[in-house]
């Protein structure tokens, strides 16, 4: 994973994986209208780190209608999301991610589930 290593964008990936820890603890000990925002909090964090090059998707489970995809964030922690709750260019990020390690031949394919090997590991 690369990414800009200034004290600035330090500080917004460290908000950033909070935002989204703090959202899914929280929406675990949730009633139904708070729990939904806060997941939409938590993916709009996922989303922006998966843009940003601050976070790489290992793997993905394909056996549900709405596939589960695991992120892993750098410098530490990782988080499941469903892909559809992804912005769209998060998507299209995932999407290339997927590409790039299936173009390479490092996708391990385990029943349903993807796992993705990136090239910096």
């Amino acid at each position: 994973m690369t990414f800009k290593s200034d004290r600035k964008t330090g500080k917004l990936i460290h908000q950033l994986k909070n935002r989204a820890f703090d959202a899914n603890r929280q929406a675990k000990v949730s009633d139904d209208q708070t729990r939904d925002a806060l997941y939409r909090d938590k993916n709009a964090a996922i989303s922006a780190l998966l843009i940003a090059d601050c976070a790489v998707v290992d793997g993905i489970d394909w056996s549900a209608d709405d596939p589960t995809v695991a992120v892993r964030f750098v410098g530490g922690g990782a988080l499941h999301t469903k892909l559809s709750e992804l912005s769209l260019a998060a998507f299209r990020k995932v999407r290339e991610l997927i590409s790039g390690c299936e173009s390479e031949g490092r996708v391990a394919v385990v029943g349903a589930r993807w796992i993705l090997r990136h090239s910096t590991e």
